[in-house]
């Protein structure tokens, strides 16, 4: 992907794997710093997390189930 995103963030929800994992790496890889998020999987999110750091990106693991308003509420102040 060829996309400037440095200085921008992003929020993957059902980041720890599939899809979610492929669009968290690309976006780490264009310069965003990545908000992955997950309900049930913390080990896939942290390894998503440590491919981030590995190539010089920043990844941030939050769980939340983003049909809970609330937990959104505490995600998006993390």
């Amino acid at each position: 992907m060829n996309i400037d995103l440095h200085g921008r963030r992003v929020l993957v929800t059902g980041a720890s794997s599939g899809l979610g994992r492929a669009m968290s790496l690309a976006f780490a890889s264009c310069g965003a710093r990545v908000a992955i998020n997950h309900l049930d999987d913390r080990e896939g999110a942290e390894a998503v997390a440590v491919t981030i750091q590995a190539g010089g990106g920043t990844g941030l693991v939050l769980e939340a189930d983003v049909s809970d308003e609330n937990a959104v509420d505490v995600m998006f102040e993390r």
